[in-house]
């Protein structure tokens, strides 16, 4: 992220850079819209007014936009790519709020798969059903990468991310004890990254 600092009297002003990207797409086929839409939520970008998409500016993200313009226009449609900055607080944010309900909302759908994740584990020990290590790493993995995603994506510390590390590390422990896996959780910088590792019994002795 790119911020600009100026200095006015003594009084010092942060111009933080914004991407500002605006398209259309003929209505047909439908797949080109889609594909726009799911590049333009990856990236975290909001939607504002149904026109406009608002994303801090990054080098990456950048690239990425001019990569969804070619293709844009590749299906016969028009992009429009903009830096820009806030010319006021309120107006900075505003967007900010929105980057941020955006990735509640993100964290919402996650914690409610973590939760019947561990539900469904905690059932099965509680009962002494056989679990299938397979499938249940396999899941533990995907609510893992969803999660690191979203994390990527959460630029301005939303609340809502505390529920989602802490069920991440709920379900990598549940793995555990259904498994024999050792549910690791590692922070670097506050960002947990949880890893499903099996045990190395007697390695080592």
């Amino acid at each position: 992220m790119s911020v600009n600092s100026i200095t006015l009297g003594v009084r010092k002003v942060n111009r933080m850079k914004w991407l500002v990207f605006g398209y259309s797409l003929p209505a047909e086929p439908t797949r080109a819209r889609v594909s726009v839409w799911r590049r333009l939520k990856k990236l975290g970008a909001v939607n504002v007014k149904q026109c406009l998409w608002f994303l801090p500016y990054s080098d990456d993200s950048r690239a990425q936009l001019q990569a969804a313009s070619e293709y844009i226009r590749a299906n016969g449609g028009t992009g429009v790519l903009l830096e820009s900055t806030a010319v006021d607080d309120e107006s900075k944010n505003a967007i900010i709020r929105l980057l941020n309900r955006a990735r509640e909302a993100e964290y919402a759908e996650l914690v409610a798969e973590c939760s019947k994740y561990v539900a469904r584990i905690e059932q099965r020990i509680s009962t002494r059903e056989t679990t299938e290590e397979e499938s249940v790493l396999a899941e533990l993995e995907r609510l893992t990468s969803w999660h690191q995603a979203i994390v990527a994506r959460d630029l301005f510390s939303c609340p809502a991310r505390p529920d989602a590390d802490s069920i991440i590390a709920r379900a990598a422990n549940a793995a555990h004890a259904a498994t024999g896996f050792s549910g690791l959780v590692s922070r670097n910088n506050g960002d947990p990254n949880v890893v499903a590792q099996r045990e190395q019994t007697g390695e080592g002795e």
